[in-house]
């Protein structure tokens, strides 16, 4: 406990200079043996500074999932037969439902929007806005969509801790805001909000973890971090089970912006900016406060830091003058495909517990268990087994387990338990193993920017395909759709599976 307190301290506490004997080096002058190092290297790949890093990195999953995920308890019963009210309002002051062991309808009052979450179990349920929630859904993916493609430029205008403070300032309100909102255009303008904050604060925590980290530790820091992910899909029927009510839920969640808050007061700004505009004193100051956290001296950080400028400049003359050929295009096709596939595989399967009838709160904690058991796994075989390899294997598994579920389904039940964990298993997995392979792409490819973009923009637009095909919930089921859903991402996986590595690799 002493040791773990004095680690604490240590990455909390800023660098005392007049303690540390650093030799100042002429900008001309070089040091008799400085090898080529790289930002890891030279702060350590690994250490207290990483720690407090992946420990943002944790807590932005978990908010980002749990924001993302917080349709949950409005979106059963999905199937009930009563009529949904027209208008302007989500809610009226009263609404009329049906009993599922009963076909008379049930007036229920509502004291606020969404009131109480009396449809957590099915047999006490509330006939919720489908349209709504599908709405709900699609417009987290578009903020998620607009925050990827705008916060590299936030970030270079207006620095790391600026734009991080204002999306959690902004994600704090409308997380309060969206307690008390009744009307439809508001609430889904302020999810847009929440989206757009909520993500900009997890592509911050990335983009700092990734810039300080060794490459080999980035995958082990990036699989247990996005356990955050998961263990709020977990917790999530549990949280509304407290809660009670879409107030309490609202202002539960707004605590998480406050927890992040704290960690982005003292989040580094980038050194790739710092030195591309040629602040190199601030960088250097970046570096030293890096390197003493992690126990590293911080000698000859002058000469490191023109050497680390000059890599910086003929990386991007190498972008600006790479030719892009055919095969350039086949890599970002298949990756898009890739993308896409494993988006839309993930979140039909987690919505698929729309159509449970009886005991659809345990169904869905039991969903988030197996998520949350498929990253630790893909902690083990990501040490053994290529990403691509990895990819197309659950890829393929969960379209044979959805061949299975639609051969195994029934009137009394739609979704049969073992198929879908299986299904939400591999699903995971494949989501999992695409979205750090995004996220924490090798710094060290030319090319790799341009990877991730492209990987980035197929899975939100996966998901949002995913949430369109929620509006089928409106015609009743039909297992048929395990089997629209199948066949495609199967050939996906067994095509891409059978491309050799020196053609394509993930």
């Amino acid at each position: 406990m002493a040791l773990t307190g004095f680690c604490f301290l240590r990455m909390l506490s800023p660098i005392d200079e007049e303690r540390e004997s650093v030799q100042r080096l002429d900008s001309d002058a070089k040091p008799e043996s400085c090898p080529e190092k790289s930002l890891p290297q030279m702060v350590g790949g690994h250490g207290p500074w990483q720690l407090r890093h992946w420990a943002l990195f944790l807590i932005a999953g978990f908010g980002c999932s749990l924001h993302l995920f917080s349709v949950y308890p409005f979106s059963s019963a999905v199937d009930c037969s009563c009529g949904r009210k027209e208008g302007k309002e989500i809610y009226g002051t009263e609404t009329s439902s049906t009993s599922p062991n009963s076909s008379e309808l049930i007036p229920v009052n509502k004291a606020c929007f969404y009131g109480a979450f009396l449809n957590t179990k099915q047999d006490s349920g509330i006939c919720p806005n489908g349209g709504l929630v599908i709405y709900a859904k699609g417009i987290y993916f578009v903020g998620i969509l607009l925050s990827g493609l705008t916060t590299h430029f936030l970030i270079f205008r207006f620095g790391k801790r600026i734009t991080a403070l204002v999306s959690c300032a902004l994600l704090l309100v409308s997380s309060v805001a969206v307690a008390w909102v009744q009307n439809t255009g508001s609430y889904l303008v302020l999810r847009l909000i929440i989206s757009f904050g909520m993500m900009n604060v997890y592509l911050l925590s990335v983009s700092t973890l990734k810039e300080f980290m060794g490459e080999e530790y980035i995958l082990v820091y990036g699989l247990t971090g996005h356990i955050g992910w998961s263990l709020a899909h977990l917790l999530l029927p549990l949280a509304a089970w407290l809660a009670g009510n879409w107030f309490n839920f609202s202002i539960s969640a707004a605590c998480i912006a406050i927890v992040l808050f704290i960690f982005l007061c003292s989040i580094p700004e980038s050194v790739e900016d710092f030195l591309s505009k040629g602040l190199n004193t601030r960088a250097q100051k970046v570096i030293r406060q890096a390197a003493w956290c992690n126990g590293y001296h911080t000698q000859d950080v002058e000469y490191f830091t023109q050497n680390l400028y000059q890599h910086e400049t003929k990386e991007n003359l190498k972008i600006r003058c790479q030719h892009v050929d055919f095969k350039r295009y086949f890599d970002f096709f298949l990756r898009f495909l890739m993308g896409l596939s494993a988006s839309f595989l993930y979140f039909t399967s987690v919505w698929l517990t729309d159509w449970r009838k009886d005991d659809r709160s345990d169904f869905y904690a039991l969903a988030g268990t197996t998520e949350f058991a498929a990253s630790l796994v893909l902690l083990f075989f990501t040490c053994f087994v290529p990403p691509k390899h990895l990819w197309s294997a659950a890829t393929v598994l969960a379209s044979g387990s959805l061949l299975l579920m639609y051969a195994t389904t029934n009137n009394e039940s739609p979704i049969s338990t073992p198929p879908y964990l299986l299904t939400m298993f591999f699903s995971s997995s494949a989501f999992t193993v695409v979205l750090m392979q995004t996220l924490f792409h090798r710094p060290c490819k030319s090319v790799s920017n341009w990877n991730a973009v492209v990987s980035g923009v197929a899975l939100c637009f996966g998901a949002i395909l995913a949430a369109l095909v929620d509006f089928q919930k409106f015609h009743g089921w039909n297992p048929k759709l395990f089997v629209i859903f199948a066949i495609p991402n199967l050939t996906i996986g067994c095509s891409i599976a059978v491309i050799p590595e020196r053609y394509f690799t993930l």
